[in-house]
């Protein structure tokens, strides 16, 4: 009680689809997009990501078009 797995799941690239990392990366979307530098912008292309391979983790941002995995967690 009281954990989580995230599975090692990679990544799709947006433009050709491919499949990076599977077995080795886990990259997972936060909740939380970036928000535009001017409010008068459109919405910002990015958000808050959680990665992590055996080596390193990290909380960085990519762009939301990139196929990360969403996993979701009851409070």
């Amino acid at each position: 009680k009281g954990s989580v797995f995230f599975p090692s799941c990679g990544y799709l690239t947006p433009i050709e689809g491919d499949r990076h990392g599977r077995g080795f990366d886990a990259n997972y979307w936060s909740a939380s997009a970036i928000p535009p530098i001017n409010p008068i912008n459109a919405p910002s292309n990015n958000a808050i990501t959680l990665g992590f391979n055996p080596y390193f983790s990290a909380v960085s941002t990519m762009q939301r078009g990139y196929g990360l995995a969403v996993r979701c967690v009851k409070n």
